[in-house]
């Protein structure tokens, strides 16, 4: 085992007193708003939409053959409720005697017998078997829904920043929507007398766009998934089956049907908004002055000032935030003339060097000055004199200047 000894001891201790006494960045974040441009710019800042829900055209095929066997079984009880009327008019007429007779000879008098369901059911056309409810009802059962979602509930979700909507003029967003997958599974909690039963649900659903420019030629395209669970309430195992059946427990997927439509929407429109429109997002960003008890730092303190200064003047006047900019990196530039990245002790060390340069990077790009961002950004990152939370923090700031010089280049 190591011995520590008191000259290690003393390294230790001046190496702490150093490093409180070193000269350091300190960051604070910042919560502003910049003007975004879109990634696809259209002539016309105008949208109209298409709904084309594709399970739309089978479920309406599926409910047209569903009239077709309502009629089908309408008939057959027409048919079979008139021969009985017939049979059971003839067995009225007979006499007495002939009924006594007759129920002797074959122990039965003849009295015709009223059809029921299941007689209806019997007398279905085969194709039509499959709508046919279990025992001891034997009626069809109807394939309509309430869950397919209107036109308005598919596009009031749609807004795009400085476009506004039309009935036929500018882009075509076509929306389409594939049905819901919709699966449960019931468990069974707790014991005897007190067991209770409780269905778990899972529903997915996709939505997909593509938005096509005047002329008809798609430009974009993306789709959208979203999957959801919810439970049922908890019943004992005695009442299961009657909630099984009851309203409540068979409309309980349509309100998380009408929030998962919803969510998709919004996911769509924040798309949408990300290529086509002209928006103002909310960041926030870390901004750096400098600290250390043996140097004066007060000019980097103004530079902050001025820089968080234009920051709220974006959303009036990008011009009036560029001059409060552009006092901050005069500032800057002039401390990094002296910046020493080798002595820790300089006023301008490695890391208030790296925090400087990171502050560049970000005003030059709020500034749409990509070339000079690229520049202070690559010093951070092509020097092995500045640290690996420098170099990441850089890369960071880099990864928004790329995307807002390419919006911008567009």
């Amino acid at each position: 085992m190591k011995k520590i000894t008191f000259f290690t001891l003393g390294m230790l201790f001046m190496s702490i007193i150093f490093n409180l006494n070193a000269q350091k960045a300190s960051g604070t974040n910042v919560d502003y708003e910049y003007y975004r441009l879109p990634v696809q710019k259209v002539d016309t800042k105008k949208y109209h939409f298409s709904i084309e829900i594709g399970y739309v055209a089978d479920y309406e095929s599926d409910m047209a053959f569903y009239n077709e066997a309502h009629d089908a079984y309408d008939k057959i009880v027409e048919e079979m409720n008139a021969a009985y009327d017939k049979a059971l008019q003839e067995y009225n007429s007979q006499s007495t005697g002939d009924k006594i007779a007759q129920r002797m000879l074959l122990k039965d008098d003849g009295k015709p017998k009223q059809p029921t369901s299941k007689d209806f059911a019997d007398r279905m056309n085969s194709k039509y078997k499959f709508l046919i409810g279990p025992a001891p009802d034997y009626n069809l059962v109807s394939p309509e829904r309430n869950d397919i979602p209107t036109k308005g509930e598919l596009t009031n979700g749609i807004d795009i920043d400085e476009f506004s909507k039309s009935s036929s003029d500018g882009i075509k967003i076509v929306i389409d929507l594939s049905d819901y997958e919709l699966s449960s599974q019931v468990a069974k909690t707790g014991d005897a007398p007190n067991e209770m039963k409780q269905a778990t649900f899972s529903l997915s659903c996709e939505l997909m766009i593509s938005v096509k420019d005047p002329s008809g030629k798609e430009i974009y395209t993306n789709s959208y998934n979203r999957k959801s669970s919810f439970k049922s309430e908890k019943k004992r195992v005695n009442k299961w089956r009657a909630y099984e059946n009851s309203t409540a427990y068979k409309n309980l997927p349509n309100a998380q049907k009408k929030s998962l439509i919803s969510s998709l929407i919004s996911s769509a429109n924040a798309d949408l908004n990300n290529q086509f429109g002209y928006s103002w997002i909310k960041k926030r960003s870390k901004i750096y002055t400098a600290k250390g008890k043996k140097f004066d730092y007060s000019e980097l303190d103004r530079a902050i000032t001025d820089f968080e200064n234009g920051l709220r003047d974006l959303k009036i006047n990008q011009d009036i935030a560029n001059e409060k900019f552009n006092k901050a990196i005069e500032i800057w530039n002039k401390d990094l003339e002296e910046m020493d990245t080798k002595d820790k002790k300089a006023r301008i060390n490695n890391k208030v060097g790296a925090a400087l340069y990171i502050n560049l990077g970000l005003a030059y790009t709020l500034m749409n000055d990509f070339e000079n961002a690229d520049k202070a950004l690559s010093t951070v990152q092509s020097n092995k004199d500045f640290k690996g939370g420098d170099i990441k923090e850089a890369d960071a700031v880099r990864k928004f200047m790329s995307e807002q010089r390419i919006r911008a280049s567009n």
